[in-house]
């Protein structure tokens, strides 16, 4: 019974100037829901989920620009690396019709799609790719996004690599089937384009002999870097050394070419932090400040010290938990919406059970600590001093 009168009476005066109240959940739901929100780019770009199967990417040490010859993967097979289980690739990149939504163009060796089970891909899908020599493999959800089908050709347009014949940037595919992945948290890759790195090497005036990366299947291994830095040592020596790493560093080294991704997000959820903070420390001063004379009857009539203190950290916990509540639940809705909306383009997965719990963790934190001091001196107040005010 004293704990629902703590709890009425907490929300009795929490709401007793409603219109700030209101604006301050409004302000500070608005803060929680950023921080779900920056919370979810931060685990895409830091958790890098790529699937069981451990890998590793090779990339010319000099720059990820520099590209690597072919042949470089013979060096791979004396270091115990099985025949088959290294594949390469090209960023090919372009765009169809519409220059504004570019396409994750891939060209990829025939064994590439072994290396990357996650991919699920037809058997009578695999035949056509290996049968047809500018044939693509497409991300279901990307096929259902541009309504291709399979057997149609698609052109893609702004391509780097100039092909013998064609007057422009164009390369013709054909889509010969497409690809799904159940893995949630991996559905972006349904976004890819992939196609064949052989139609590539023939058909461009330049860069014959050449891949962006290397992709070795380090699964037999017990230990990935000391493969990486037996690959590295391997090519030491030659005129382009490699840099081989696991593929998440990769994914982070891609992503930190723009910025570095999850220094900037966790900036930004510690300036969101702050700013609930001192929000929720003004909010409760000016709160106690005008309640001071009812606290002050409230002790007089036998209210304790503990009933008050309690009823004051409550208030302010109430303030902040509620804030958290409403900002979570409208990034999660808003941030399904998006995904339903552009389910093949957008990167943030969806808001997670653990940035509930951290929003919900901070919130019940920064509501205690805020009020706490506050209200220890308050509610030791003698009635008297409280009642002059």
């Amino acid at each position: 019974m004293e704990y629902m009168s703590l709890l009425r009476l907490s929300a009795v005066f929490l709401f007793r100037h409603r219109a700030r109240t209101i604006l301050a959940l409004g302000a500070m739901s608005i803060a929680f829901a950023l921080f779900g929100t920056l919370d979810a780019v931060r685990l895409v770009f830091e958790s890098q989920n790529t699937g069981d199967v451990p890998r590793l990417v090779v990339t010319s040490r000099r720059s990820l620009n520099e590209g690597l010859a072919r042949s470089t993967s013979l060096l791979f097979t004396p270091l115990g690396v099985p025949v088959g289980q290294v594949a390469w690739a090209n960023w090919v990149g372009g765009y169809y019709q519409n220059p504004e939504t570019p396409i994750s163009n891939i060209a990829v060796s025939a064994d590439y799609l072994r290396l990357y089970p996650e991919l699920h891909v037809s058997t009578d899908t695999l035949k056509r790719f290996a049968a047809t020599k500018n044939g693509v493999v497409v991300g279901k959800q990307l096929a259902l996004d541009r309504h291709w089908a399979v057997g149609q050709n698609v052109h893609l347009l702004g391509v780097p690599f100039q092909a013998k014949d064609a007057a422009d940037t164009g390369w013709t595919y054909q889509v010969v089937g497409t690809f799904e992945v159940a893995d949630q948290k991996l559905k972006l890759l349904e976004s890819q384009f992939l196609s064949r790195w052989d139609y590539l090497d023939d058909m461009a005036v330049y860069g014959h002999g050449m891949v962006g990366w290397f992709v070795v299947n380090a699964g037999k291994f017990e230990r990935q870097d000391l493969l990486a830095a037996a690959i590295d040592k391997a090519t030491e020596n030659s005129s382009n050394p490699t840099r081989a790493q696991t593929e998440q560093a990769f994914q982070r080294q891609m992503a930190n070419q723009v910025a570095n991704v999850g220094w900037v997000t966790r900036g930004l959820i510690g300036a969101t932090v702050t700013f609930v903070l001192l929000l929720t420390g003004k909010v409760m001063a000016q709160t106690i400040r005008e309640s001071i004379q009812e606290l002050g009857v409230m002790k007089a009539i036998g209210f304790t010290t503990r009933f008050l203190l309690l009823m004051l950290v409550v208030q302010s916990a109430l303030l902040v938990v509620f804030s958290a509540i409403l900002g979570l639940a409208t990034a999660t809705a808003g941030v399904a919406v998006l995904h339903e909306l552009f389910p093949a383009a957008l990167i943030l997965q969806p808001i997670s059970l653990q940035a509930w719990l951290d929003g919900l963790g901070v919130a019940t934190i920064a509501g205690i600590l805020v009020s706490l001091r506050p209200s220890v001196r308050t509610s030791r107040g003698l009635p008297a001093q409280l009642l002059r005010g």
